[in-house]
């Protein structure tokens, strides 16, 4: 019997985006050289700009391979219009698309009922978030909270998520 795949919602502000690297190709004369020396993804959306590290891809494309991934961003639709494309994944389903929400509650208002279905299901259930220690505290979850280092690692998921 194949278990189900795991659901994991994805945030990508404070999980998927080096923020120094950024600021330091923004500043560079030779952008695409300081992206390729920094080791990221160089991703252009309308006027925001994002640094996506090389190893975060790789996580990212493996999420995409083996769990039900979702963005959970304010991101919405973007994240597949630019992101996606971006990380050689195939678009993702979008929690809260419309919202333009601030801060973690429109966040868990969308995402609890998917959640609570997966969990119905059985299913594993992670959520990848810079959450700034403070959890939703819906049961059943597995929290990934990225706040400290501001970039998701592989040594940030939780045992067998991956395999």
């Amino acid at each position: 019997v194949t278990e189900p795949r795991p659901l994991v919602l994805l945030d990508v502000d404070g999980v998927l985006h080096d923020r120094e690297a950024r600021e330091a190709i923004r500043l560079a004369d030779d952008q695409e050289a300081v992206a390729v020396e920094r080791g990221v993804i160089w991703v252009t959306a309308g006027s925001v700009r994002v640094a996506i590290p090389h190893s975060v891809a790789t996580i990212v494309q493996g999420l995409a391979e083996a769990t039900e991934l979702w963005w959970c961003s304010t991101w919405v639709d973007r994240a597949n219009d630019h992101l996606a494309r971006a990380l050689s994944i195939d678009p993702l389903p979008v929690i809260g698309a419309g919202t333009r929400g601030v801060g973690l509650a429109w966040k868990v208002d969308h995402a609890r009922p998917i959640i609570e279905a997966a969990l119905g299901e059985g299913r594993r259930v992670v959520w990848i978030e810079d959450f700034d220690g403070r959890l939703p505290g819906i049961g059943g979850v597995e929290y990934v909270d990225t706040t400290e280092t501001g970039l998701l690692r592989a040594e940030d998921l939780p045992a067998g998520l991956l395999s």
